[in-house]
Parts: structure tokens; C-alpha cells; sequence
């Protein structure tokens, strides 16, 4: 049976590593149901893999640039989110930061 986390063979060797594997997949899965039920309270019905293909066009791109004085300069910007995005992160209630 498949799932929305297609799950398959732990191969970790310590006990402290399953573990945390483990939590990580749990603590993911919850976050994927809180995604689904807030799309559904706003009357969305959609699944986790179309909210997943139509968000996957939005991307947060980092510019890293070095200063004469030897300080780091970053630069973080999205990219402007296409009608589809920009329709499933309205009916989310996300703003988009300018």
C-alpha cells in the first residue's frame, strides 16, 4: 500500500538514528494533514500531490556575495508565484512578503 510519503526500508544502524528517522517521517506526515485540513476547511478538496506539483514552481532564490571588506552580503527573494500558486496560497490565507 502506497502513501502521500511513500515510506520504504529503514537501513540506519544505530538505534538513536531509526529513532529520529522515525520522528522526522511522523513529524512530516503531520504536516502534510495540517496542510490538507486547512485546504479543506476553505472548501479546497484537492490532494497533498497536486498542492505539491502546483507549489513546485515556487522557489526562494539566496545571492551570496562577498564584500571588499570581507563581510558577506545575502540576498533572499522568491520568485513571483504563477496564477495557480498564487490562487492555492490565497485560499491558504499566505502572504507573500514584497
Amino acid at each position: 500500500m502506497k502513501s502521500p510519503l511513500l515510506e520504504r526500508p529503514i537501513f540506519h544502524h544505530l538505534e538513536k538514528r531509526t529513532q529520529t528517522h522515525i520522528f522526522l517521517c511522523v513529524l512530516a506526515y503531520h504536516l502534510l494533514v495540517a496542510i490538507e485540513k486547512r485546504f479543506l476547511d476553505r472548501g479546497v478538496h484537492t490532494s497533498w500531490w497536486t498542492l505539491r506539483g502546483q507549489l513546485r514552481t515556487h522557489q526562494v532564490v539566496t545571492v551570496v556575495l562577498p564584500t571588499k571588506e570581507g563581510k558577506v552580503l545575502k540576498i533572499r527573494k522568491g520568485t513571483t508565484p504563477n496564477r495557480c500558486t498564487e490562487k492555492s496560497m490565497r485560499r491558504c490565507r499566505y502572504r507573500r512578503r514584497s
